[in-house]
């Protein structure tokens, strides 16, 4: 996982211009939200987007196109994503929930599709939140417990960053952001740390070096806990203390 700006596109171009020493016969970079992307990271990527090595796959995926550049949008093919049917999310929660051995009542599953807005990403999440949900009265309570997902994608952007400082008032000041300025953080602890844990599981595995390695792992064990629920806030804060200084004392 990249940042959006210059330097970092940069380093993504030269580490995807060769064909894979694995043998693979292609490279698929998919640049997630890349509206975020700054506008002179975007330029310094025309060259290679137009004119691709042969092995090499660019997806562009954002939920506010208007804000990709034209220069981007006229040298890709473009494809809008339909809703999903609820019947197919209700058959998704249903593989996932017998799958990972989540208790989910088909009356809970049939609630969260309906709630998912056609997103088989949201259904996921709210299966998640609803485990051990025993009646929709009580999953209908989980799902509103709703997380701003950019702000949460905000926090883990600045933990993940490298060669920067993170000072702890900055991480609060984005934590506060995730609970929209309430001290709610506490009861979405779990979602929340579970999501930062994709996003540096994502940062890991695109690694450019062993000094980024070495970090990332250490953030990784920071987060690796589950959150109990009469854990909350605490447990939380003391995972963001581990990621801000154990890992940084590791990697250096």
């Amino acid at each position: 996982m990249f940042t959006n700006g210059i330097d970092n596109i940069r380093q993504l171009q030269q580490s995807v211009r060769y064909a894979p020493l694995t043998g693979a016969p292609a490279t698929a970079v998919i640049l997630d939200e890349c509206h975020r992307v700054t506008g002179a990271a975007f330029d310094s990527m025309l060259k290679i987007v137009e004119e691709p090595p042969a092995h090499l796959f660019w997806f562009f995926c954002t939920t506010e196109p208007q804000k990709v550049p034209n220069t981007i949008r006229s040298r890709c093919q473009q494809f809008s994503v339909r809703a999903v049917a609820p019947s197919k999310i209700t058959d998704l929660l249903t593989t996932v929930a017998e799958e990972e051995g989540i208790d989910a009542p088909t009356e809970i599953i049939s609630y969260i599709a309906g709630k998912s807005m056609g997103s088989p990403r949201r259904a996921l999440i709210n299966l998640e939140r609803c485990a051990g949900c025993t009646t929709v009265k009580e999953a209908a309570t989980a799902i509103e417990q709703v997380l701003d997902e950019d702000a949460v994608l905000e926090l883990a952007r600045f933990l993940c960053q490298t060669g920067k400082k993170r000072p702890w008032p900055k991480a609060m000041e984005l934590l506060d952001k995730v609970a929209g300025g309430k001290d709610e953080g506490g009861s979405n602890a779990e979602g929340i740390r579970i999501q930062i844990m994709h996003y540096i599981a994502a940062c890991l595995k695109n690694a450019p070096n062993d000094a980024a390695a070495i970090g990332w792992l250490g953030m990784l064990e920071a987060f690796a806990e589950e959150i109990k629920a009469r854990e909350g806030k605490a447990a939380l804060l003391l995972a963001i203390g581990r990621a801000l200084f154990v890992s940084r004392d590791a990697a250096e």
